[in-house]
């Protein structure tokens, strides 16, 4: 997994799709509940990397929305993986059910979108970042 915080989610590995127009990568657990805005470098590396070419700038955790009266922790679902960039409107893009461990491919848990406002993160932010997020139920 990627993340700070347990469940760390199915690893070593997770996912990851690139804002090409802000050389910003969202990394995600793979069936945890992790996230990571990195940013990569914007012009070609020369000579072996350092920690200013690459480096994370927020992380954060799923949010908990209401199911049943509970608050619930979700999960990234995986295999195949879902998070996505849409880059025109710098918005993160992942689906997420109610068990945040590995569940292999089990199909019993409530499906849900999450959309997570990637524009909200400042360098170092660190652990502290709290993107606006909205979880969005599928039928």
């Amino acid at each position: 997994g990627v993340g700070y915080s347990a469940p760390t989610g199915e690893g070593p590995g997770g996912q990851v799709a690139v804002n090409v127009l802000t050389h910003q990568a969202l990394v995600a657990d793979e069936f945890g509940h992790n996230l990571r805005l990195v940013q990569m470098p914007v012009a070609a590396v020369t000579g072996a990397p350092t920690a200013t070419d690459t480096f994370t700038i927020a992380a954060t955790v799923l949010p908990k929305p209401t199911i049943g009266n509970t608050p619930t922790q979700l999960g990234m679902r995986g295999d195949p993986n879902s998070v996505t960039i849409d880059p025109a409107r710098n918005f993160g893009y992942v689906l997420a059910d109610t068990q945040p461990s590995y569940h292999g491919f089990n199909v019993n848990y409530p499906l849900f979108l999450v959309r997570v406002d990637l524009s909200s993160a400042t360098k170092d932010q660190g652990k502290n970042w709290q993107p606006s997020m909205q979880v969005i139920a599928l039928p």
